[in-house]
């Protein structure tokens, strides 16, 4: 949608322009309100790449920093994006700030946002979203997790209440150098990370499908749920066999989750696909209204040769989300501490290398604790 003429865009031109959204409501909100439909429990997260061009150091989408005397300007820009998506039966459980802050140097829509910009921006923000009775959140940093320090003077500058939890991405750093502390003291977020790689059946000729599922299970999906992350999202949902479509002047080797051929025919997954499709299966947050949480574990293994994830809905529902990483097939026995009377003693074999498992039980009862042994 942003390739169409005139590309990236904004939903205001100039300061004298009207805020205009009719282009994500006839391409946009369609998509979404259909994928709203078939997941009714669906979450939305906005995440800005740029104010209006006007409002920017810049004069532009791309680069620059937004100019302080806009700031109650875009506020109310922000404002006016939320209760567009809301009017429309597609509210946002959350924006970001801005996304990737400390990148200001790229060739596409970008906008560099200090410690202290996205403090005052969050203290103004979330004051206006509230006043108009909005339960929207705000979120800062939204960039790697190396620049664990920034997000840390980010939290320190800001004032109690003004932010609700921090947004990362996994371009750089682990997510252990990062959710800790301050950071581990709100809600955590995983809002973006893409495969920097070509083509699946390439990826997997030259044998490094299994590394790539391996790495998106430890730095996006399951590695930052362990630590206390909300959820983690993959970026870009479908592309084509050349990468692409690429806007004007970003990055021409990220990997869509699917590939979706230009030319028709069958589309074609990629290695992350599997790990996001596993950890969606199990979640099980999708299916009931109630949500799910993560349930702490324990396990006779190391942690690089068994990775666990487990989660319990309200409903009765638990799942575990299993990787072995150990190079070599593993037979995993579950085991309930004080089990279920249904249910009690059940093994489950799987996670044999490269794979991934995610075995589901619906029980009456569900205990807080569980131990994974793998012999």
């Amino acid at each position: 949608f942003a390739l169409e003429p005139p590309g990236a865009y904004s939903y205001r031109d100039s300061e004298a322009a009207p805020f205009d959204a009719s282009r994500d409501e006839a391409l946009l909100v369609p998509c979404l309100q259909a994928a709203k439909r078939r997941c009714p429990h669906l979450t939305l997260i906005g995440s800005p790449w740029s104010a209006p061009g006007w409002m920017k150091s810049s004069g532009s989408l791309v680069g620059g920093s937004l100019r302080p005397a806009m700031l109650p300007q875009y506020c109310r820009y922000l404002l006016q994006a939320v209760l567009f998506w809301q009017s429309h039966g597609l509210p946002l459980h959350a924006v970001t700030l801005q996304n990737e802050p400390f990148h200001g140097w790229a060739k596409y829509p970008c906008m560099t946002l200090d410690e202290g910009q996205q403090a005052r921006l969050a203290a103004l923000l979330s004051r206006l979203l509230r006043a108009n009775g909005l339960a929207t959140r705000v979120l800062g940093h939204d960039h790697n997790y190396s620049l664990v320090k920034r997000a840390e003077a980010l939290l320190a500058a800001a004032s109690p209440g003004d932010i609700d939890g921090t947004a990362w991405h996994a371009y750089q750093g682990r997510p252990a150098d990062a959710l800790h502390g301050a950071v581990a003291s709100l809600p955590v977020y995983v809002t973006e990370q893409t495969a920097h790689t070509h083509r699946p059946r390439e990826a997997e000729e030259k044998g490094t499908a299994a590394g790539s599922v391996a790495w998106a299970v430890r730095n996006v999906l399951v590695g930052p749920a362990l630590l206390g992350a909300v959820c983690g999202l993959q970026w870009n949902l479908a592309l084509d066999e050349t990468c692409g479509p690429v806007l004007r002047g970003g990055p021409t080797n990220c990997r869509g989750l699917v590939e979706v051929p230009s030319g028709g025919g069958p589309h074609e997954r990629s290695p992350e696909w599997y790990g996001v499709a596993h950890a969606s299966a199990a979640v099980a947050a999708a299916t009931e209204a109630a949500g799910c949480w993560r349930v702490a574990s324990s396990r006779d293994c190391e942690a690089e040769k068994v990775t666990v994830l487990v989660t319990a809905t309200a409903g009765g529902r638990w799942s575990v989300v299993a990787h072995n990483g150990g190079g070599a097939p593993v037979r995993l026995r579950i085991a309930f501490d004080q089990a279920p009377a249904e249910g009690a003693g059940e093994e489950e074999e799987g996670a044999e290398a490269p794979e991934l498992t995610s075995p589901v039980w619906s029980w009456e009862e569900w205990q807080e604790w569980l131990r994974v042994e793998a012999d």
